[in-house]
C-alpha cells in the first residue's frame, strides 16, 4: 500500500520522479482494480482545503460514507436558484425572497451570502448563457466539475462555480482547484470561457489563468487526487 504524501516527498530531491511514479501507478492500478470513485467538485475542494493530515484523512471518510440527502443540503436552495434568477431574468428580490423559506437556522447565513452575491453583480453588464456539463478524471477518481452559472460579464463569457462553504479561499489554496476546472472536459457552448471560483459568501471570484495549466500546478493537482484516492481505499 502507499503511504500517504507527506511534508517529506515534497522536499526531498527525489519529488519529482517519486511522485510521478506514484501518480503513474495510481493511475495504471484505477483503471484495472480500483472501484470508481465518484465526487463532486465541493466536496474535492473541501479536501483540498484542509491543513493537515488527519483533517483530510476524516473528510474523505465523511464523503466515502455519509449518503446525499437534499434535506440535509444546506445550500441547495440557493444553489439551485441562482442559475434560475439568471436564466428567467428574474429580479434580485427573487434571491431575498428565499430567505423566508429556509429553516430559522439558516436564514442568517442565506442572507450573508444572498447580500455577498448581490454585492457581486452591483455595476457588472450580465448575460447569462448554459454552462453544460463538465467533469474531471484522474485514475479512479472522477469529480463532477459542472458550473452552476455561464455569465458574460461585461463581455467576456465565465464559467462560474459557486463555493458555498466557511472554509477560507485564497489565491494559494485554490490553485489545484482551478487547475481541475481548467483542464475538466466539457460539453459547454462557449468557447474561451474563462473558469473560476466564486466565494458566494465573501463575493470573491478566483479566475483561473495559463499560470494553473503549468506542468508543477497539474502535478500537484494529480498529487491532490493521489492521496484522496489512497485515503479512499484505506478507510
Amino acid at each position: 500500500m502507499w503511504g500517504l504524501l507527506t511534508k517529506n516527498h515534497f522536499m526531498s530531491n527525489g519529488f519529482p520522479v517519486k511522485l510521478e511514479m506514484l501518480i503513474s501507478s495510481i493511475r495504471d492500478r484505477g483503471c484495472t482494480k480500483i472501484e470508481k470513485i465518484n465526487i463532486s467538485m465541493t466536496q474535492f475542494l473541501d479536501f483540498s482545503l484542509k491543513s493537515n493530515g488527519p483533517s483530510k484523512v476524516k473528510s474523505v471518510r465523511d464523503i466515502k460514507y455519509s449518503e446525499y440527502n437534499p434535506a440535509t443540503d444546506y445550500w441547495k436552495a440557493l444553489r439551485e436558484a441562482i442559475p434560475l434568477f439568471h436564466e428567467e431574468k428574474m429580479k434580485i428580490d427573487y434571491l431575498h425572497d428565499l430567505i423566508g423559506k429556509v429553516n430559522d437556522k439558516k436564514k442568517t447565513n442565506y442572507l450573508e451570502a444572498i447580500t455577498s452575491y448581490e454585492k457581486f453583480l452591483k455595476r457588472k453588464e450580465e448575460k447569462w448563457f448554459d454552462p453544460g456539463k463538465s467533469f474531471w478524471s484522474f485514475g479512479s477518481l472522477s469529480v463532477k466539475s459542472s458550473p452552476e452559472v455561464g455569465l458574460f460579464l461585461k463581455g467576456e463569457p465565465h464559467l462560474i462555480k459557486l463555493y458555498f462553504n466557511k472554509e477560507k479561499i485564497d489565491k494559494r489554496r485554490a490553485k489545484n482547484a482551478l487547475a481541475l476546472l481548467a483542464t475538466s472536459t466539457t460539453n459547454g457552448s462557449v468557447n474561451e470561457a474563462k473558469y473560476s471560483i466564486l466565494d458566494v459568501r465573501k463575493g470573491k471570484l478566483h479566475l483561473a489563468t495559463s499560470d494553473h495549466l503549468e506542468t508543477d500546478v497539474i502535478l500537484a493537482l494529480e498529487a491532490e487526487a493521489t492521496q484522496f484516492i489512497h485515503i479512499w481505499n484505506s478507510v
